[in-house]
């Protein structure tokens, strides 16, 4: 598809009720010039980890849409998404144990049909299971509602590790957590979906084009099919950033060029230099 001027758009377009973007490709243009010293500096992981974090407690129906779509857990009282989500207290009985807040706790409902334990895991972690069994029985206890501990990964062998069940001891007593690693997650690769769910579009362009991804993770080849579903999933997240309110957008964009695999990080560069042509030499010199 082509634009005025013969200049290629992206795929799906843009969409009619967009405002204009060159101001939007101006800004991100300064965030892609130090792109390239981002992706050659690893993200810190505490930092992967607050702004993953940050997706749910922006948009609490995420963690539903997850549950649902993703894992495939029959909900109680039907569809979720459509009956209000809301962050509530993350913060649970004093223990022995180091941590006892949890990454973010959804309720769903007004009363509380049912709650969402969300704890994002970027490695393997024996002493924060420890801690999940006190999130979901403190939940019930305080809500007397269905509670449901849900485990976001971006490679699988964590998600593997984190499905093992949590055997309490009493006879019949165990948590099996429902993990979403990067396989489970669904591939947003149509911008106009991602403009209404740009948290799931970003968590998508992550999942499958992240640097932290399945086969990274394990050291082998990616197929020629997954680079370019990620290069797709990465392209339809940025062009779904852009209806977005400023501070939120660049946030992700960040997030998007520090943490994507080189593959879906080469599509998102190419699909801005199609966006605006820069008028400084600086800048032209900087994106060759």
């Amino acid at each position: 598809m082509t634009g005025s001027g013969g200049r290629h758009l992206p795929p799906g377009g843009r969409h009619a009720t967009r405002r204009p973007i060159s101001a939007d490709i101006r800004a991100i243009g300064v965030v892609r010039c130090a792109a390239r010293w981002l992706h050659s500096a690893r993200i810190v992981p505490s930092v992967l980890h607050s702004m993953l974090v940050e997706l749910f407690h922006t948009r609490p129906a995420l963690a539903a849409e997850l549950l649902t779509e993703s894992a495939g857990v029959g909900v109680a009282g039907g569809a979720w998404a459509s009956r209000g989500c809301r962050l509530g207290s993350e913060t649970f009985g004093a223990t022995q144990l180091p941590e006892h807040h949890a990454d973010a706790v959804v309720l769903v409902g007004e009363p509380v049909a049912a709650a969402i334990v969300v704890e994002v895991q970027l490695r393997a972690d024996p002493l924060k299971q420890r801690s999940w069994p006190v999130y979901v029985t403190g939940l019930w206890a305080r809500h007397g509602c269905p509670v449901y501990l849900l485990v976001v990964c971006l490679s699988e062998p964590t998600a593997r590790f984190c499905e093992q069940p949590i055997l309490l001891g009493h006879p019949g007593f165990e948590l099996r957590p429902v993990v979403v690693g990067p396989e489970r997650v669904v591939a947003v690769e149509d911008p106009a979906q991602a403009a209404v769910r740009p948290e799931l579009a970003v968590l998508s362009a992550l999942a499958h084009g992240g640097r932290a991804g399945r086969r990274m993770a394990t050291g082998s080849a990616r197929d020629p099919g997954d680079s370019a579903r990620a290069a797709r999933c990465a392209v339809a997240a940025a062009e779904g950033l852009l209806t977005l309110p400023d501070q939120r957008r660049y946030a992700y964009l960040d997030l998007l060029l520090s943490a994507l695999g080189a593959a879906a990080r080469r599509a998102l560069e190419e699909w801005m230099s199609q966006q605006y042509e820069y008028q400084s030499k600086l800048f032209r010199d900087l994106m060759k």
